[in-house]
């Protein structure tokens, strides 16, 4: 089983605040980036009963076979602040 948990990628399910795992031998960068933009697609369609209508940003990263997961985290909070930095409403890939 640790073979498997080399890379993984945390999906969190806002509307029922539940935590969804996924491997990201089995979910690449790109699906990760797709599995992002649904969800950010999904909450600007949705309204909020305190504050309505909303939108979010995301940044992914891929964790790498040499790096610590926090690493990883860094990456991803850099790709969140560049997708702001770029017009807010989008997924940005770390580099």
């Amino acid at each position: 089983m640790a073979d498997r948990l080399q890379t993984p990628l945390w999906v969190f399910d806002i509307q029922h605040l539940n935590i969804v795992w996924a491997n990201a031998a089995g979910v690449s960068l790109w699906g990760a980036l797709l599995l992002a933009d649904a969800l950010r697609k999904r909450i600007k369609e949705m309204s909020f009963p305190l504050v309505g209508h909303q939108t979010i940003s995301l940044g992914v990263a891929e964790v790498s076979p040499n790096e610590l997961p926090c690493q990883a985290l860094m990456r991803a909070d850099m790709a969140l602040f560049k997708a702001k930095a770029n017009g807010r409403d989008r997924v940005e890939a770390a580099a």
